[in-house]
This record gives structure tokens, sequence and C-alpha cells, in this order.
């Protein structure tokens, strides 16, 4: 590919793909920007190799020609984004792919012109686009020998064409580029009525692509299945870790006392206190009532209390009445009448005392014998 377009330029060492120089992706560029590897190990010599174009969880491969050069699909440029690239390798059952790696696309001016009719092909229309031009080269070139246009003089003897370990045409030190046992391509679409040919057989198309697994899986409307490998890069190198953050702030200095249940705290800002008593609790079970215990020793007598002060004199009262005079007889006794109550009374005060005496006497045996409920409820008088 002549490089008269911007040219992004990646490197790749065994299954590592590095940026080597970078272009400025802008939307709405159609076949305007070109990527080129450059293989630095050996083993991708022997491959067909093929770029790797996701864009949006679609991917658009595209082989590389034979300064393993291509367009960036102009799918991954239709308008600002991301897009990745990798690239793979594939022949008789080997298969190499890379690391991917996501490049931005930029906001574009405003242009005239619509996007192309047809998007881009997908990989087997390519492979059999580049069939087509070599079956094309070969037919013009036979054409020329049967019309005798390459008749001339009779040349020296030419060098005898070899297969490389490549797989190509080798004339001496020249290589064709012309893969000497092709792979069966994949049948075509219907062809254009060639001159007295024959109608082409219906073409194959590609009705699914998908990723599983991080595989990209092809599938063609003829029900075959092509599993082009992971498309997912290895997981990159882990980073390295944190600095230590900065170290706290020294906390402040404090004292604490108790009184009962109110802690006081106390610092350089200031005192506060709390109390920590809880709530009062529910009412206890009454307890069991103990048993009565001995009667006391008598007190003390105490102290007698100090003489009040002496009140004032009241004021005098108003003269009373004219009092009455006692008759004899009538008003009071004569000592012959207070000797006759005397004895009297004495008789019958002794009486009494003797009764209550007896009854003190049974009260009190009754709380030594603790039989005192047996006794009858006093309501006044005597038992």
């Amino acid at each position: 590919m002549e490089q008269k377009f911007a040219s992004l330029k990646l490197a790749v060492n065994h299954n590592e793909l590095k940026l080597v120089k970078n272009i400025m992706a802008t939307e709405k560029t159609i076949h305007g920007l070109v990527v080129n590897f450059d293989f630095r190990t050996p083993e991708w010599s022997e491959l067909t190799k093929t770029a790797s174009f996701i864009r949006e969880g679609k991917a658009y491969l595209v082989l590389l020609d034979n300064v393993d050069e291509c367009f960036i699909p102009w799918e991954c440029l239709e308008s600002k984004g991301t897009f990745t690239v990798g690239v793979f390798g594939v022949a008789d059952g080997v298969r190499l792919t890379t690391n991917v790696l996501r490049f931005n696309v930029a906001e574009g001016c405003a242009c005239e012109g619509d996007e192309p009719a047809e998007p881009s092909q997908e990989i087997y229309e390519q492979i059999l686009a580049l069939c087509g031009e070599a079956n094309r080269v070969a037919q013009s070139v036979r054409d020329d020998v049967d019309a005798g246009k390459l008749d001339g003089a009779d040349g020296k003897d030419g060098l005898t064409p070899y297969i490389g370990s490549n797989g190509n045409w080798h004339i001496g030190t020249t290589d064709t580029g012309v893969n000497a046992n092709g792979k069966d391509g994949m049948p075509g679409k219907d062809g254009i009525d060639g001159k007295d040919g024959a109608k082409g057989d219906t073409g194959v198309s590609i009705s699914k692509v998908e990723i599983i697994n991080n595989e990209l899986i092809i599938t063609l409307t003829n029900n075959n299945v092509f599993n082009l490998g992971n498309v997912k890069g290895a997981d990159g190198v882990s980073g390295t870790n944190g600095k230590d953050g900065a170290n706290g702030v020294d906390g402040i200095s404090c004292t604490h006392s108790w009184n009962g249940t109110i802690l006081t705290i106390g610092s350089a800002s200031g005192v506060s206190s709390v109390d920590l008593k809880g709530e009062k609790g529910d009412q206890g079970i009454q307890g069991v009532p103990g048993e009565r215990g001995e009667t006391g020793a008598q007190g003390i007598q105490g102290e007698t209390g100090e003489r009040g002060e002496k009140g004032e004199t009241g004021a005098q009262g108003e003269k009373g009445a004219d009092g009455y005079t006692p008759i004899k007889g009538t008003d009071y006794y004569t000592s012959t009448d207070k000797a006759e109550i005397v004895e009297e009374i004495s008789t019958t005060v002794i009486s009494d005392i003797d009764t209550v005496i007896d009854e003190i006497i049974e009260l009190q045996n009754a709380y030594i014998n603790g039989d005192v409920n047996s006794l009858p409820l006093w309501t006044g008088g005597s038992y």
C-alpha cells in the first residue's frame, strides 16, 4: 500500500502488541487511515495475518496486505467514541493472537457525501477478492500467450520457479507472494454472467458475528461456524501499592471522675457531666414477714426540755357576777358524809383493780406461749 495516508504504526513481539506511532483519528473518515504492523519475531512469517477491529461490540476483520497494512474500517470511524485493534495469524492448525489496544475517535468537521453504499468486506469476501485478482492476472497472461503477444526472440534460459519455505513460489531470490498450495476458497456470491460462461453458483454470506467467552465466532448462511479464537487481551500488570497515608492528629488528653452515678469528663476543650443512673425499677415482690423480735429494754429517759419563757400577763377580765352561796346539806357534804363516800369508793375500786391485774397476767402468759391470737379482740372494757 503506497504510503500516502496517515499511518498508525504498531509493533508485534510474539503475542504482545505495542504502540509505535499514534495518529489523530477523526469521525466520518472513509479509507483514509492505515494501520501498519511491524512483526518483529519470526513465528509470524509463515502465518496469514488478519487485523481485528472492534467497535461497540461488533468485530471487523481485515486481511493484511503484503506489507502488513490495512485500512481502518470506516464503521470504526463513523462517529465519536473508541475502537480496539489487535491482530491474529493462522496456518495449518496454528493460531497466534495478540492483546488489543484502544484508540479514540475525535469529533470530525461537517462534510458532504454519503457513507459507502456497502459495508466493509467480510473476511471471506476479502479472500475471494484476492483469489479473483490472481485469477484475472493468470487469465490475462494465458490470453497473451495464446495470442502470441509474448512471442519474441529466444531468451536466455530462465530461472526455474520453486516453492520456498513459506509455501510461496520463488524465482531465484524473489518471493512472488503467490502461494503454491492455496486453500480452497469459500463459495462466492452469484457471479456476473461472463462471456460464454455459465452462471456461477449461489454464494455464501455471513449470517451472524458474535463474541462468546471472549472468542470471536462467525456463522455463515450455510450453517458453517468458524471460531477465530480469543479476542480478549491479557490482563494488565498489577499497579504498585499506594503511598502510606499521613499520620493522624494527636488525640486530646482528658480526665474523668465519678460522683455517685454522675460521670464528669474534663479536657482542654471544657468539662461535661452526665448522670448514668438508670430508670427506677419496678416494685419488688413483698418479702415474707420475719419473726417477731424480743421486746427491747426500756429506753433511757430523755432529758427534760428547757422551761419556756413566762407568758405575758393577760388583760384584766370583766368583773364576774356575784357567786352562789352553797347550802350545807345541799351544796356540800359534812365530814360524816365524806367518810361514807370514801369508804364506798375504796371498796369498789379495789375490786376493779384485782380484776384488771388478773387480765394483765392472762395476756402476758398468752404472749409468752405464742397464743395471743386465741384471745378475743379487745373492743374496750374488760375481756
